[in-house]
């Protein structure tokens, strides 16, 4: 697959397909899907997904980077994680500054 992808290209399924790997956000308080992949008149060369989590933990670092890779393999397409804990998120405002163009996830 191109690395330059429009949302419609990859058949409407991106959100369909992260759903997929659920079974890894169990362990994330949540999980948002952000930036240019969900606009479809525009290309978009990764996925953007924010992840908030209460307590940090190897085992959330290592539930990420499965399924990050994973979907990576399966899009062809590059995943940009950012990584947040409940704390930095708040300082931050980060869900404020992309708001509304985010999809919760989780």
């Amino acid at each position: 697959m191109d690395m330059s992808t429009k949302l419609d290209d990859l058949d409407n399924s991106i959100v369909y397909r992260i759903r997929e790997y659920a079974e890894f956000f169990n362990r994330f308080k949540h999980v948002f899907l952000f930036g240019s992949i969900l606009e479809s008149n525009r290309v978009s060369n990764d996925i953007d997904v924010l992840v908030i989590y209460e307590e940090y933990s190897y085992k959330i670092m290592d539930d990420l980077g499965i399924f990050i890779n994973e979907l990576e393999k399966e899009t062809g397409i590059i995943i940009d994680a950012t990584v947040l804990s409940v704390e930095e998120e708040e300082e931050t405002e980060f869900l404020e500054r992309i708001k509304p163009r985010y999809l919760k996830l989780k």
